[in-house]
């Protein structure tokens, strides 16, 4: 019976979710499994993969980077992202990520400042992808299905936290939505002389335009299972610094945020 199990799970990709899941968890991320949320669309309940976040205070502001983990297991169909064109202005691609009110906020105060724009944490690829599809497949969209699944989950994670900080105590959320592959992931692009190329790649970014989580582009990273450790390690490198070269910013929004109350309370320093 156990044999059969095993084989079984297997063929559903939960031993890709639980290997992601270890593997963010070993870089120091705190990990939950399989969290459920509201789909704002449907009002359904709907499941999250692997939600890994790290957080840092700043005089009662709570930080918190999260990944949004979507993961899928096709070994035998091939994901293709449609790359080309110019990538997003560097300001952009720092300013439009998934993010809280307050995260927003903050963002785009640190957009402009080429130290945060050089983070590992903000880059995309040379050549974003615009779209993305299966090969050898026909019928139901899993391509589609995956990112809109991902951006739901960014989206509602984003709204509970607004609700949360207006509600108990402020925190200040950048969400990062990832697609893990246990498949082959190739891009494909028309060169200088129009000719259709295929080059396999290990990950890329689809900067899609559907606004699921409230910005321009819906900026996805789509990763192969093979490329999670050494992304996971740099990812926590990436928050660290980013914790360290916005910690001025962040304690500054911290004591706005408590002499805005301290106003409104009708306490000394009100009007």
């Amino acid at each position: 019976m156990e044999e059969r199990i095993r084989e079984w799970l297997e063929t559903q990709g939960y031993p890709l979710e639980m290997k992601v899941a270890s593997l963010f968890r070993s870089m120091g991320f705190r990990i939950v499994q399989s969290e459920y949320y509201k789909d704002a669309e449907t009002g359904s309940q709907r499941e999250t993969d692997v939600t890994a976040r790290v957080d840092c205070e700043f005089h009662g502001l709570l930080v918190r980077i999260e990944f949004i983990i979507e993961c899928k297991s096709t070994p035998d169909k091939p994901w293709v992202l449609f790359t080309g064109g110019r990538g997003l202005a560097d300001p952009a691609r720092v300013a439009q990520r998934a993010a809280s009110k307050l995260g927003s906020k903050a963002l785009m105060e640190l957009c402009k400042r080429k130290d945060i724009q050089d983070l590992a944490l903000f880059q995309m690829h040379e050549r974003s992808a615009y779209g993305v599809t299966q090969a050898f497949t026909t019928g139901n969209d899993t391509t589609f299905a995956s990112a809109t699944s991902v951006s739901k989950a960014t989206a509602a994670e984003i709204a509970e936290t607004n609700e949360y900080s207006a509600a108990v105590s402020p925190v200040c959320l950048i969400a990062i939505p990832l697609i893990v592959i246990n498949a082959e992931l190739a891009e494909a692009y028309l060169n200088e002389n129009s000719e259709l190329i295929v080059t396999r790649t290990n990950s890329g970014t689809l900067a899609w335009r559907h606004k699921l989580v409230g910005e321009p582009h819906t900026i996805i990273r789509v990763l192969r299972v093979e490329e999670v450790e050494s992304y996971a390690d740099d990812m926590f490198a990436s928050c660290m610094q980013f914790f360290d070269l916005a910690s001025d910013t962040f304690k500054r929004m911290a004591n706005e945020r408590q002499n805005n109350c301290v106003n409104r309370s009708g306490t000394p320093g009100g009007n």
